[in-house]
């Protein structure tokens, strides 16, 4: 009886030992991207993005929270998209399933490099807010 009562007592430590921790090298990463849209291709790549949002949910390669998709006058003719999102991990997108390789060849043609710019630019980045002007009292 005393037996049963050690290995029940000792149960909760063998079960904690053999969880798998967190990987220090595999914490969230916070991303942002900049899409410089090809003209005329802004209302398409919207689409796009959404869809590829949801399936970077589905397989579990994003967190819901934040995700922000903001649509930027870049100049006179030109818009980007900037998206800022944190991947569950830093490799998150090291071997893309076959579903997320064809939602980015999809993206691809919708942009353009500009001003020596990458079409498509990741970045890695802390989360950041804009500065707020001062306001005179």
């Amino acid at each position: 009886m005393q037996t049963i009562r050690y290995a029940v007592g000792l149960l909760p430590l063998i079960l904690a030992s053999c969880s798998t921790p967190l990987r220090p090298g595999n914490a969230p990463m916070p991303q942002t991207v900049i899409y410089h849209v090809r003209p005329g291709s802004e209302h398409q790549l919207q689409a796009v993005l959404s869809e590829t949002w949801q399936i970077y949910l589905k397989e579990g390669m994003v967190h819901a929270d934040p995700h922000v998709l903001v649509k930027v006058r870049e100049d006179e003719t030109r818009d980007c998209f900037i998206e800022v999102f944190t991947w569950t991990g830093c490799f998150a997108m090291e071997h893309p399933s076959a579903t997320v390789q064809s939602q980015i060849s999809k993206i691809e043609p919708l942009c353009e490099a500009r001003k020596g710019s990458l079409a498509i630019e990741f970045r890695d980045t802390q989360m950041f807010a804009p500065r707020l002007p001062k306001v005179a009292e």
